[in-house]
């Protein structure tokens, strides 16, 4: 997944991989939704990340051990009401900034939680 920002709020974009081991990646940018009908919260733990991500304010806090609040929001839910890349509970997954090159790292999910906001100038998934 790669977290992109216009600046002032970050933006998530969705990589995976598919069943034939090839790297899809789906490139969605949009605002986050103030008013969302059905959203949820992941509490990730940061575990790495690059030293390119201080050069961004937005992306300065993705440090070490640091709990950051992903949201999901209908629009970028798949059939099943969840969001690609929420990860599995203590499972280590791996991002990739796009607004701030070079800035990667890797998150563990912490927590999950149902009708749910995180704070402004967290991140969303697309």
């Amino acid at each position: 997944m790669r977290i992109v920002s216009n600046g002032v709020q970050p933006y998530i974009v969705q990589t995976g991989v598919d069943t034939d081991g090839e790297t899809q990646e789906e490139v969605t940018t949009f605002r986050m939704n103030l008013d969302v009908s059905e959203c949820y919260c992941v509490q990730m733990i940061v575990k790495q990340a690059s030293a390119a991500c201080k050069v961004r304010p937005w992306s300065a806090g993705l440090v070490r051990e640091r709990a950051v609040c992903v949201e999901c929001q209908s629009d970028a839910m798949t059939t099943d009401n969840r969001c690609l890349g929420d990860g599995l509970q203590n499972i280590r997954t791996y991002w990739t900034a796009a607004s701030a090159p070079g800035c990667s790292g890797s998150w563990v999910r912490e927590s999950f939680t149902e009708d749910c906001r995180c704070p402004s100038y967290s991140m969303i998934f697309v």
